[in-house]
């Protein structure tokens, strides 16, 4: 995608996305994996603070604010700097066939920087603000061996997947009264994925005697587009609201693949091949719409909340939405719910935080076999996948802010064929300075 018609048509994404995505035709639903290994399904944190206390839209008050609620810039009375970095070990617990195997991933990068300009205004500031975020992290750990039942073959797979989609952030906040701001925002996201898929299978009843081995590789550049608008209410002094749209999302994949294969026969001459070709896909994701609500009570202590709402239903692999044969959605609409505290002390100037996030599985069908996807499964587990975490942040000398969250997930599904549990422990170091 050319980055001059990106630029030109980011505006109308979010007036295009809220209307909701036009129909589309059904195609093979097993590619609805792609979007959650890619990480389109979910968002990266983009602070210390955001991830500590988890539901973060109706407190926002800096440059991270252009990724959560871009009315939360309004706040923002002085000229600032904020910067994240982020360390996450993930451990992917994955049975094939009742054949189980363990797999470890860790990920060291920046997680947000940017910074905000107040200007003065009639009835208070209006905040250009601009930023770079790690929305999407695309890295990926799986491997299995075991015998495939329905195929009636012996299957063995190694995959590594590794990459991220930055979102370049750029809007504002004003104040429209003095107990109610509005914001703008836009993202334009620019990345890349690699990923190594090596496998080998061997039949047991058809072609006994051929051995198939397979080395894959495919390197990706990510581009696409959104825009996000916000509202927050100072209703009193005792409760603040915010609400949050999210346009639906463009997100296009420029690959290059290159696949060798070797064939080896029993008693006879195999093969050996080699092929190089490109492909572009386009993933539409669904709007989004959260609201939220933040209640001080007595300078000391924060409680917040926050509900979303994503009907993945009507996400889209170039154009084509995903339903099975018998008419049902592979994806589903999904609620998140966030509930989060926070504690001031006034000296020292300290902050204590906690949070927890409650998310459903985005995908209600798992693909099972990730060789020549052709087993696609209803997932059995409706437990959704929690995250826990605890913060703190301390004030320096009024003008430096210095933050740290620690973060774990864990989520797990099952099918007849496969059993997927992962564990996530995340780390984000955060700070900010004040002009």
């Amino acid at each position: 995608m050319k980055k001059r018609v990106r630029w030109a048509y980011a505006a109308a994404a979010m007036l295009l996305g809220l209307a909701g995505a036009a129909p589309a035709l059904a195609q093979a639903p097993d590619r609805a994996i792609e979007f959650e290994d890619l990480g389109l399904d979910r968002w990266l944190d983009t602070s210390a603070r955001a991830l500590g206390m988890s539901a973060f839209a109706a407190t926002a008050s800096d440059a991270t604010a252009l990724a959560v609620n871009p009315a939360g810039l309004a706040r923002a009375k002085r000229i600032s700097a904020v910067g994240t970095l982020g360390a996450a070990h993930t451990t992917f617990d994955y049975t094939y066939h009742r054949t189980t195997r363990t797999s470890d991933l860790d990920e060291y990068a920046v997680a947000f920087v940017g910074t905000t300009v107040p200007l003065p205004v009639l009835r208070g500031s209006l905040v250009p603000a601009f930023g770079i975020q790690r929305a999407f992290s695309a890295s990926l750990a799986l491997g299995y061996h075991g015998f495939n039942e329905p195929d009636e073959r012996e299957d063995r797979l190694e995959l590594q997947q590794t990459g991220a989609a930055y979102a370049v952030h750029f809007g504002a906040g004003i104040d429209i009264a003095s107990a109610l701001a509005l914001g703008l925002s836009f993202f334009v996201l620019d990345g890349g994925v690699e990923l190594v898929r090596q496998y080998d299978t061997r039949g047991r009843v058809v072609d006994p005697d051929v051995h198939t081995f397979v080395y894959e590789s495919v390197d990706s550049d990510v581009d696409g587009y959104g825009a996000r608008v916000g509202v927050s209410l100072y209703a009193a002094s005792w409760l603040q609201l915010a609400f949050v749209a999210t346009s639906s999302a463009v997100v296009e994949l420029e690959s290059s693949i290159f696949v060798e294969t070797t064939r080896q026969v029993d008693n006879d001459v195999g093969s050996f091949s080699r092929a190089t070709s490109t492909r572009t896909t386009e993933y539409k994701l669904p709007y989004r719409l959260d609201g939220a609500l933040a209640i001080p009570i007595a300078r000391s202590f924060l409680f917040a909340f926050q509900a979303g709402y994503c009907d993945w239903s009507e996400a889209t692999i170039d154009d084509q939405r995903l339903i099975t044969t018998g008419l049902v959605t592979v994806m589903r609409p999904v609620v998140d719910l966030r509930a989060g505290v926070e504690w001031t002390s006034n000296q020292p100037p300290l902050r204590v935080r906690a949070g927890m996030e409650s998310t459903r599985a985005v995908t209600i069908f798992q693909e099972a076999d990730r060789i020549d996807y052709d087993q696609l499964e209803r997932v059995q587990s409706e437990i959704p996948q929690l995250r826990f975490s605890l913060g703190a942040g301390y004030l320096l000398a009024r003008r430096v802010n210095l933050e740290m969250s620690l973060g774990y997930e864990r989520s797990d599904r099952a099918s007849v064929t496969v059993t997927d549990v992962r564990e996530r422990f995340n780390v984000l170091l955060g700070g900010g300075y004040w002009f």
